[in-house]
């Protein structure tokens, strides 16, 4: 299944991902023990918007009863930070 991560609290090591196949599925659980290395991501975390391949549990878990939990995340497509600067850029009045 591809998806999105839709938020990772990077802290606690889990967030929560978002189905492209049917996107009016409520979210799916994702803790950071399930996300493996792939080609363009070698760490066990997510940033928001990075397009992933996924499995999904069939049973709910116990944190979650009311949804169903990602296992085998691998990231398919990062994504590209913009790093903006507050104020104007140097040499511009």
């Amino acid at each position: 299944m591809q998806g999105k991560c839709l938020k990772f609290h990077r802290d606690r090591g889990f967030g929560f991902l978002l189905s492209s196949d049917d996107p009016c599925a409520p979210d799916i659980f994702c803790h950071f023990s399930d996300i493996g290395p792939s080609q363009y991501w070698k760490r066990r975390f997510l940033l928001p918007g990075m397009v992933l391949e996924f499995d999904v549990e069939d049973a709910p878990t116990e944190e979650f009863p009311d949804r169903l939990r990602a296992k085998n995340v691998h990231v398919v497509a990062p994504v590209i930070l913009a790093v903006q600067r507050a104020g104007a850029p140097r040499g511009v009045k």
